[in-house]
């Protein structure tokens, strides 16, 4: 009996221990998504001027809306740009100094088409001179949700002048970082120009972390039923030799 109770006492003081370090983990970072579309509408979101194929607020069967962004390809002499390739922009809360202090973007997206798709992220100075461009993430062509994050470090981004006119260099990641103009998802395979493709995503739970990547969720029950069956095991072992 007595040693029964040890072993619980042992198991919730691992438990509590647990709790603690997860708690500080998840304390330490912070993450806030900005868009959800539960409110039914674009929420500052559009494709292109000259887009003649509006954005849709999905709904899923379990009520859930989503942001539905669709490509049609080079189909000549009906779609601009906007509509021929997978690329949609955000203003509104996305501008300013919003990366200010975070370190990654994310978001859920699912692929609905039979193709793994590259996206990327880009977004321009506020004077709209320079576009910086992330370096691809892939969404794979599960038909499920997928959380994709994009790392915010100057490294990861590819830096071009818009109007080499008036500044044929583009103004440093630093300066341009905290006025952001505009933000853009859009899949290309070399950073910059985004490909005439047919395809089909939903984008969901948009949002930035001060975390640099994902915080893994500790398996807490496991971890207890590990410990507490090996202590079980031992004193089982230890009976055996006692009789």
């Amino acid at each position: 009996m007595k040693m029964n109770k040890t072993l619980l006492l042992m198991a919730a003081a691992i438990l509590f221990t647990k709790i603690s370090v997860a708690s500080t983990a998840v304390s330490t970072d912070t993450a806030t998504v900005l868009d959800n579309f539960e409110d039914a509408t674009l929420s500052g979101w559009y494709k292109g001027p000259r887009s003649k194929e509006p954005l849709v607020i999905a709904t899923e069967a379990n009520g859930n809306h989503y942001l539905e962004v669709e490509s049609y390809g080079p189909r000549s002499g009906r779609h601009p740009d906007s509509d021929s390739k997978l690329i949609v922009n955000a203003s509104d809360q996305w501008t300013g100094g919003i990366f200010n202090g975070m370190k990654t973007l994310f978001a859920d997206m699912i692929n609905l088409g039979t193709e793994d798709i590259p996206m990327n992220i880009a977004f321009t100075s506020k004077d709209g001179f320079t576009a910086y461009y992330s370096e691809a993430v892939n969404l794979p062509a599960t038909g499920e949700w997928t959380h994709l994050t994009f790392d915010l470090s100057a490294s990861n981004f590819l830096a071009k002048p818009l109007k080499t006119d008036f500044f044929p260099e583009p103004r440093p990641f630093e300066e341009g970082v905290t006025d952001i103009g505009l933000l853009r998802f859009h899949s290309t395979k070399n950073r910059i120009d985004p490909n005439k493709m047919i395809a089909k995503i939903g984008i969901d739970n948009v949002g930035l972390s001060t975390a640099s990547s994902d915080v893994p969720a500790v398996p807490i029950p496991t971890a207890i039923w590990f410990f507490v069956s090996g202590l079980i095991g031992l004193k089982s072992l230890q009976n055996r030799k006692a009789g």
